[in-house]
């Protein structure tokens, strides 16, 4: 016989704790229990970062002042810029090609992608690092000055970055989200966190001296990632076999429109830094050091789901990608918006408190950022839905538009706003080119399964 308990909870399943459903939805092989695990592994690991991250940024901010901060930010763009041709192409590529190779048991394919990436990442990276070493030393006809000195240390990084993109991109590929994104996520912030804290207390924090740090840090992450990977691939023992003719094909599509994409975010800053002041550059990376807080929603979901969206569309499940996809943005929209109010409303005064007066020149650009961010998290993870479904030439079209737009926008409104102008560059254009992914990739989505 029943009790009043066990009848209660049959008639009314919403009188079980929330957190015990929530729970037991998380539970099983599930596409929906994979999502949930993923999406709170690596939305836990991004909320502990951001403390972290928005520490070092204070800290950093503070110490060296608006100029040298400028110049730290200057140069660190101008590298993360020059590595983006050895590594571009590679997330991408390798999480669709690793996942399909691994779902169908392909494994002499598996060691042969991953072999030929690394070796691929590591030349670019190494021969793109000679190329600004000798650059920079051929231009100082006068002697190296402080920047080009910067340049040169943090040029260091070029060749480690593209190492740890494409091995995280083989852990995501393995359907390991948490895995591929704690070394950077967790691990980077917090040993560049610790030695900057040295730097300061020991009374030698300068624009050098962090990137010593940021080297050291890189340096780490390389390390974790490397021993997260090779734990799973301990038992990989098929010869490699290469498909280099069709992997050229393919990734040169992903490398452009990865490096178009990455245009349209890093380009920003160097390009501030050279059509305006050291100043501007300062204002407008605290602006979108915040405005991350923003992108953070989207950027879980769209890591968590990107392995499931390939394989809901291979599976011939349209109404399911496409829920997945609209459920995805707002579900970043809703953890995106109570942040926007509170910075819009009362931005000014925790930009003084927080980092000084003189930055509170970076509410108005802060404003534009978070807007925009905000809109873009509810139009969802559009440029997955290409990457992820065979339409990447389309979407490369797409980011090119997009990039010319940001190039014209910056060239436009650098000049005359600096910060402020650099942050509607960068919003109009990911705004743009959000809602042209989004009805684009539907089209192309509804007329394959029409043909079939």
């Amino acid at each position: 016989m029943k009790t009043l308990e066990q009848t209660r909870d049959e008639n009314y399943p919403m009188s079980k704790p929330v957190l015990q459903r929530l729970i037991s939805y998380g539970q099983g092989g599930s596409l929906r229990a994979k999502l949930i695990r993923g999406g709170a592994g690596v939305g836990g690991l991004q909320l502990l970062s951001l403390p972290i991250s928005f520490v070092t940024s204070v800290l950093m901010a503070r110490t060296l002042g608006v100029e040298d901060f400028g110049v730290y930010s200057y140069v660190l763009g101008l590298v993360v810029l020059f590595a983006l041709p050895a590594y571009a192409g590679f997330p991408p590529f390798l999480v669709r090609e690793v996942s399909r190779y691994h779902r169908v048991g392909s494994l002499g394919l598996l060691t042969g992608v991953i072999r030929r990436a690394h070796q691929v990442a590591f030349f670019l990276g190494i021969l793109i690092m000679l190329a600004v070493l000798g650059f920079v030393f051929l231009s100082a006809e006068n002697g190296l000055d402080n920047q080009a000195i910067l340049i040169i240390t943090a040029a260091v990084t070029i060749p480690l970055l593209a190492i740890i993109r494409v091995r995280a991109a083989i852990l995501q590929g393995l359907a390991l989200v948490i895995q591929s994104r704690i070394a950077e996520i967790i691990i980077r912030p917090i040993v560049f966190l610790l030695l900057i804290l040295t730097l300061f207390f020991i009374g030698t924090l300068s624009p050098l001296s962090a990137l010593f740090a940021q080297i050291t840090a890189t340096v780490v992450t390389l390390v974790v990632v490397s021993i997260l990977l090779r734990g799973q691939l301990k038992d990989l023992t098929a010869q490699p076999v290469y498909d280099d003719r069709r992997w050229k094909k393919a990734i040169l599509p992903f490398s452009a429109i990865a490096g178009v994409s990455y245009l349209n975010s890093e380009l920003i800053i160097p390009l501030t830094g050279f059509l305006a002041s050291n100043s501007e550059v300062a204002f407008f990376k605290v602006a979108l050091s915040i405005a991350i807080l923003i992108s953070a929603p989207l950027t879980i979901v769209e890591a968590t789901i990107h392995p499931h969206v390939t394989r809901v569309f291979a599976s011939g499940e349209k109404a399911r990608l496409f829920r997945m996809v609209s459920l995805a943005g707002f579900a970043a929209l809703l953890a995106s918006l109570p942040l926007v109010i509170v910075f819009l409303v009362f931005g000014q005064e925790i930009l003084e408190f927080v980092y000084g007066l003189e930055y509170t020149a970076s509410y108005w650009p802060l404003a534009v950022l978070i807007t925009g961010f905000l809109v873009v998290n509810l139009v969802g993870p559009s440029m997955l839905l290409l990457h992820a479904t065979n339409y990447e030439n389309d979407a490369l079209v797409i980011s090119i538009a997009g990039a010319a737009l940001t190039i014209l926008l910056c060239v436009t409104l650098i000049p005359r706003e600096g910060a402020l102008g650099a942050a509607l560059a960068i919003t109009i254009s990911k705004v743009a080119r959000a809602l042209a992914f989004r009805i684009w990739a539907q089209f192309r989505i509804n007329q394959h399964f029409q043909e079939k």
